[in-house]
């Protein structure tokens, strides 16, 4: 029956009245019919012991998605439910899909139809099966054009849905396993485009970035790089500094970038500054993670090797201490800021005292002599710089 049925052309038939069907839709209980029998059949067909068949029906299967012009959002809609229903029947198929390339078809239909929920969600599912373990695969992503921009953005535009974040995380880093040393880069800026695309960034895209990219991150170490090369860091500390998750998810993320790295000390002190972390604590001094992570993020800059660099920056948070201390709140967290960088280690105090760190505190409690918070502050840090140098 079955050779019959493929000799006489009764498969593309049953391919072309499926498709006729999900697009006419003229009766909801005739369709359903249709496609559950229709597929029924295409599965009995094209699980056949002969490759050849397998792969000449899969390849029609294929053709009868791409060859529409008029409805294609319909018969997209169609053909990815169709893949995906076929790629859980058989491991056969699913081979026979990568092989008569599908995969570059899927990622065509999820960049045409961008934001269409049915062909991004099942798109991507289908991609992340497909590329799992299989390095050709990977590669067909890697060098299609806009594929993995395809893959980051259907991630962006169902940024609330975990299952989508998931699946999405693990195709990117399905092609980051590829050998291609463009890829990270290509992801990299592909989720900084989404961020800042043309619609313009907003808090919840810059969210989504930032915890894109630590995930990233954390999955592949050696993305962190490509992070910093391409500005993210730069990028996303940009966006919405006035928005508390941003910030501290965004001062996470640097204290990420800059653990164990003398490289990104440096491009970082070069893109952002101290002034940006130290303008972010500051604008959020109530939160304590933005207050941990940054101070983490200025003891790294602070160790920089580079004298120049360290003193740059600490000047800057001297001259900030001694601007704020008529505003108690910001005063006060100058110096538990300076109190805290004492406490790390002596070279940084040893960088506050070259930077005449000693004058300023001792400025201090003669400008707020009857403010007893100042008062102790300001003899905490003295006492910790005094035990660490005979210069003070």
């Amino acid at each position: 029956v079955k050779k019959n049925i493929v000799a006489s052309g009764g498969f593309r038939l049953i391919v072309q009245s499926m498709k006729r069907q999900s697009i006419e839709r003229k009766s909801r209980v005739s369709d359903s019919n249709v496609q559950y029998c229709g597929l029924a059949c295409v599965n009995n067909l094209l699980d056949s012991q002969d490759s050849t068949v397998t792969l000449a029906g899969t390849r029609l299967v294929l053709e009868t998605i791409d060859d529409e012009k008029e409805n294609r959002a319909s018969v997209a809609d169609w053909g990815i439910e169709t893949l995906q229903k076929l790629s859980n029947s058989c491991v056969g198929i699913k081979r026979a899909i990568i092989d008569c390339g599908g995969v570059k078809l899927i990622l065509g239909l999820m960049k045409e139809h961008a934001r269409n929920v049915f062909i991004d969600f099942g798109g991507l599912w289908l991609v992340q099966i497909l590329s799992n373990d299989d390095e050709a695969v990977q590669k067909t992503i890697a060098m299609y054009d806009g594929g993995i921009h395809a893959i980051v953005a259907s991630m962006m535009y169902h940024a609330c849905n975990q299952t989508q974040q998931q699946r999405g995380l693990m195709c990117l880093c399905n092609v980051l396993d590829s050998q291609d040393t463009t890829v990270p880069h290509t992801v990299v800026r592909s989720v900084l485009d989404c961020v800042i695309g043309a619609e313009g960034p907003n808090a919840n895209t810059a969210s989504w970035g930032i915890v894109t990219l630590r995930k990233l991150h954390d999955a592949h170490t050696g993305i962190k790089r490509f992070i910093i090369n391409c500005a993210g860091a730069e990028v996303l500390m940009g966006l919405y500094s006035s928005d508390l998750d941003v910030q501290s998810m965004t001062m996470k993320c640097l204290q990420n970038l800059l653990d164990g790295s003398d490289a990104a000390v440096e491009i970082i002190i070069a893109c952002i500054g101290f002034e940006q972390i130290v303008a972010s604590m500051k604008r959020h001094c109530n939160d304590q993670e933005v207050q941990q992570c940054g101070l983490a993020c200025l003891e790294k800059l602070l160790d920089c090797h580079d004298a120049t660099v360290a003193q740059d920056s600490m000047r800057f948070l001297l001259d900030m201490i001694a601007q704020e201390s008529g505003h108690n709140s910001l005063g006060m967290w100058g110096l538990h800021t300076l109190c805290k960088l004492c406490r790390i280690r002596d070279s940084i105090k040893q960088v506050i005292i070259d930077c005449a760190g000693v004058q300023v505190l001792m400025d201090l409690m003669n400008e707020h002599s009857n403010d007893p918070n100042v008062q102790s502050m300001a003899m905490t840090c003295l006492q910790l710089l005094v035990d660490s140098s005979s210069q003070v």
